[in-house]
């Protein structure tokens, strides 16, 4: 089943009649903590060996049969077991798509439930078509927060530590959280303990926030988007290393890129009516960071609308690359945004 997005969240704390689930998806943290709360909706310690079996690639490779042993197999202690298969990709997908279609046949026998975890998967994906035609098992996503998932985030975390974020607050949080869901709850999990307990509804101010969040993974790439935009294709380099070693996927990183161009071609659009440009910033939400701003309007002097949407349309393009050529994400991620920098460079030149 292909559940919506609003239904996820229940899914995963209760599957229910459901007996195997495929969590995937460029968010690699978000996919992680589903992984982990559905992984724990069947069994309740996940070190008993008795109920949870852990299985790779190379073992279905070396036996595709284990796959349905270990799915008969009963727990000497009772219980539903859980099978926990890591995959990347769909070399897998013929062992797979025959235990899904026994499921969906009724094949009783098959009483473990199957969680299998794999990385980001395109629309053209043979393991994701299998879970979401499937009548017994969900394929569950797991995309980059959006603006409105990471602001109910942040102030679920702080009213339960007993603080709220002001209105400037949760502006520079929202625009420096939400690329990967595991990192934002650490940042907000070092907030907090930097806050201390709050009484009430007490009121975060923004230099406590930027001095917790300060050194955010978000921080990196808005350093990487800035680097692009303003056409330093020496610097780009080393901030995409930054992300990468801090967990950032190449999906990820285009679609922030594409967020960043989109907000440049709003101001542009701005600008060419006659709004200064300062203005025009200035009606973003959530705003640009204060120490940001002057790159920011650099940029806009840079790019104009034309240019914006023909980059704007080689960044969504790159994302479909990534999903569905098979060429290494990482270079395709790579090359767009370096023409992009060196794009930016000769209009530098020209101005």
């Amino acid at each position: 089943m292909k559940p919506k997005a609003g239904e996820i969240d229940r899914i995963v704390r209760n599957p229910g009649e459901l007996a195997a689930a495929l969590v995937y998806g460029p968010d690699s943290g978000l996919a992680r903590e589903r992984g982990a709360q559905l992984a724990r909706a069947i069994v309740a310690d996940l070190s008993d060996p008795f109920l949870v079996c852990g299985l790779s690639e190379s073992d279905l490779k070396n036996d595709p049969a284990r796959l349905f042993d270990e799915a008969a197999a009963l727990s000497m202690m009772g219980g539903r077991r859980l099978i926990r298969l890591r995959i990347n990709g769909d070399s897998q997908s013929k062992v797979i798509g025959e235990f899904v279609s026994d499921l969906d046949a009724g094949n009783k026998a098959l009483e473990g439930f199957l969680l299998v975890e794999a990385g980001d998967l395109g629309p053209r994906s043979s393991v994701r078509k299998l879970f979401e035609a499937s009548k017994s098992a969900a394929a569950l996503p797991c995309y980059p927060d959006d603006a409105g998932t990471v602001e109910k985030l942040i102030e679920d975390t702080l009213r339960g530590h007993g603080w709220q974020a002001p209105m400037e607050t949760m502006g520079f949080l929202v625009s420096h959280l939400g690329s990967d869901r595991q990192l934002t709850r650490q940042e907000l999990e070092k907030l907090v303990l930097y806050l201390g307990k709050g009484e009430g509804r007490s009121p975060v101010s923004l230099a406590d926030a930027q001095a917790a969040i300060g050194d955010a993974s978000a921080l990196t790439v808005d350093g990487l988007l800035d680097a692009v935009g303003a056409g330093d294709v020496d610097r780009v380099d080393t901030e995409l290393t930054k992300c990468f070693d801090g967990g950032q996927t190449p999906v990820g990183l285009l679609r922030a890129a594409t967020g960043h161009f989109s907000r440049l071609a709003r101001v542009a659009a701005l600008v060419g009516t006659g709004v200064p440009a300062g203005q025009a910033i200035g009606k973003l939400r959530p705003p640009i960071h204060f120490k940001r701003r002057q790159s920011f309007e650099r940029q806009v002097s840079l790019w104009r609308p034309k240019l914006l949407a023909q980059a704007l349309d080689l960044l969504l393009a790159s994302e479909a690359r990534c999903k569905t050529t098979g060429a290494p994400d990482v270079m395709i991620c790579g090359d767009a945004l370096v023409r992009l920098a060196v794009r930016a460079r000769s209009l530098r030149g020209r101005a």
